[in-house]
C-alpha cells in the first residue's frame, strides 16, 4: 500500500545519530509516524487536533512495531528530548509527540538548494572546542557547534531532572558548577557528561546515595575516565 514518503538527510551521516542504532531506530520511526498536515485524530470520545510533525505515541506500540524493548524505546526518547530533536506532551489517557524541526527535515526544499544544505540534519552538537570572536565554542557528538554556555546549560537541565527523579521530590536546581565547565574546557563532550548523567542515575549506589549524585562527585577530573568507560559500556539497549 503507498503510504507517501519521507527525507532523510545526508547530513545524518556526519551527526552521530546513525551511530547510536537504537537512537537512529527510534527517530526515523518518530518521522514515519508524525503527520504531513494537519488532520483530526479521536482518541475515545476527545478529538484533538495534530499539527504538521506531530503524533499519537504509545510505548508498547512503538516498542512493537520498531522491535526494540520497552526500555530501550524509553531511553532513546529520553536521548532525543535531551538533544532537543522531540517534545513529549503527556495526558493520562495518551501522549502526543512534536519533531521540533519537521520544517526543516521534511520542508519542501531541493536537494540542492545550497541553503537546504545548511539545514541541521539534527540538533545533536559534539566535543572539540575552540575560539572565535571571544566566545568559546564545543562540538558536541557529531559535526554541529554550540556556545560553551549552551552546552553547560544542557547538561545541567538534565542533571537537574535525573536528580529530581532520584529523591522523588523538589530541589533547588543547580546553575553552575566549575566541574562540568572544567571537563567541557578539557576537551570532554556535552554528550559524554550526558551518558555520565543517565548511566549513574541507574546506579544502585547513587539510588541509595542520592545526595552524592551532584557534580562533585559526577565530574570530578579523578573520576571523569572511569565514569566515561562505564557509559561507554553501558549502551542505550542496556540501560
Amino acid at each position: 500500500m503507498n503510504r507517501g514518503w519521507i527525507k532523510l538527510y545526508r547530513r545524518s551521516l556526519d551527526s552521530g545519530i546513525l551511530r547510536n542504532h537504537n537512537v537512529w531506530v527510534l527517530f526515523t520511526y518518530c518521522l514515519l509516524k508524525a503527520s504531513h498536515k494537519q488532520r483530526k485524530a479521536i482518541i475515545g470520545n476527545q478529538e484533538i487536533i495534530l499539527e504538521p510533525g506531530q503524533f499519537i505515541f504509545g510505548r508498547r506500540v512503538a516498542a512493537r512495531e520498531t522491535g526494540l524493548s520497552e526500555r530501550e524505546v524509553r531511553t532513546g526518547l529520553d536521548i532525543l528530548k535531551n538533544w532537543k530533536i522531540l517534545t513529549i506532551k503527556t495526558t493520562n489517557r495518551f501522549s502526543v509527540i512534536t519533531i521540533v524541526n519537521w520544517g526543516t527535515y521534511q520542508g519542501g526544499e531541493s536537494e540542492d538548494d545550497p541553503q537546504n544544505d545548511q539545514q541541521p540534519a539534527n540538533k545533536v552538537p559534539q566535543t572539540r572546542m575552540y575560539k572565535k570572536e571571544k566566545s568559546i565554542y564545543i562540538l558536541h557528538h557529531g559535526n554541529e557547534k554550540v556556545l560553551l554556555e549552551d552546552g553547560i546549560k544542557e547538561v545541567l537541565e538534565l542533571l537537574n531532572e535525573k536528580r529530581e527523579k532520584l529523591v522523588s521530590k523538589k530541589l533547588r536546581p543547580i546553575t553552575s558548577d566549575k566541574n562540568i565547565i572544567a571537563r567541557l574546557k578539557d576537551g570532554g563532550s556535552v554528550y559524554e557528561c550526558c551518558r555520565i548523567i543517565v548511566t549513574k542515575s541507574q546506579d544502585k549506589y547513587f539510588i541509595d546515595n542520592p545526595k552524592y549524585f551532584h557534580p562533585d562527585t559526577l565530574f570530578r577530573k579523578a573520576h571523569w575516565a572511569r565514569y566515561i568507560d562505564e557509559a561507554e559500556m553501558m549502551r542505550p539497549g542496556d540501560e
